[in-house]
């Protein structure tokens, strides 16, 4: 299904409907009350919960497009050679590259941008891109590449099922634990966010009746699976979705920056995620 971003949520059309995607909510599909409707401009909007979805569902907000089958859904791209994979590998276990190394001699030699683009991309000089490079191409040359074959660039980990909504393992602003990830969040929210986070400026958000309200943002690193990313993150004391009680769970949510960074694919039933990132 192609769908259409607005205000930072995929809107599908299923049966002639427009339908906001929300793996937030534990049912198949509801009317959306008139006050969200008006929010996203959208009349005779639905929302299409988690049980509208089959047992695999990839998510690939780079092409605007969500699958969903009954069998398996191949995730394509993301090809290196195992010589590559074999001098990742060897910085990462023997010399005790980072995941943020390995992730900026990738932009710079597969994604091919330019030295002064991954330097910027990654808040670093040109220098260390230089040197990141220099060090993997040196353990190349010790080998011949001709005889290694392709391997996958993906990742698969766990992914826990409740009836309320999917979690993986994340590290946001340097806590780890389980979140839940939420296509019908615009903007994450976690409990007791730390104040030392530079501010991003206001959210404007709209509650499960229709109400409007705003909340204060951060700018939030976080990691997942040893990849770096950013999110704009509220905390969950400022989230006034849900009208009858607090509306963000223990855990905490995490929405559009999520998925706008990783391609993935859910088996929902079999409890893992399969991913690339962006």
């Amino acid at each position: 299904m192609k769908f259409e971003l607005i205000k930072k949520v995929p809107i599908v059309e299923i049966d002639g409907k427009r339908c906001l995607v929300d793996t937030g909510y534990p049912g198949a599909f509801m009317s959306a009350e008139h006050g969200v409707q008006e929010f996203f401009g959208i009349p005779g909007l639905h929302f299409a919960g988690v049980q509208a979805l089959k047992r695999y569902t990839k998510f690939d907000y780079r092409n605007s497009e969500i699958t969903t089958s009954d069998e398996p859904i191949p995730l394509e791209g993301g090809e290196i050679s195992e010589a590559l994979a074999y001098a990742l590998k060897t910085l990462r276990d023997e010399h005790a590259i980072s995941p943020l190394a390995l992730e900026v001699f990738m932009s710079r030699m597969v994604d091919r941008l330019s030295s002064k683009e991954v330097a910027e991309k990654f808040g670093i000089t040109v220098n260390n891109v230089t040197l990141i490079v220099f060090r993997v191409g040196r353990i190349l040359r010790n080998h011949d590449s001709r005889h290694f074959n392709h391997v996958s660039r993906h990742f698969t980990v766990p992914l826990e099922v409740r009836p309320n909504g999917w979690l993986v393992k994340m590290r946001v602003g340097g806590v780890e634990g389980m979140r839940y990830i939420d296509t019908g969040a615009a903007f994450s929210y976690v409990h007791n966010l730390s104040k030392d986070f530079p501010s991003a400026g206001i959210a404007d958000e709209c509650s499960f009746d229709g109400r409007p309200w705003t909340a204060p943002m951060c700018r939030v690193p976080c990691e997942f699976a040893g990849h770096p990313f950013e999110i704009l993150c509220g905390d969950a004391r400022d989230n006034k979705a849900n009208p009858n009680g607090c509306a963000v769970p223990p855990e905490g949510v995490i929405g559009y920056d999520f998925f706008a960074n990783f391609t993935f694919v859910v088996d929902r039933v079999g409890g893992k995620m399969t991913f690339i990132k962006n």
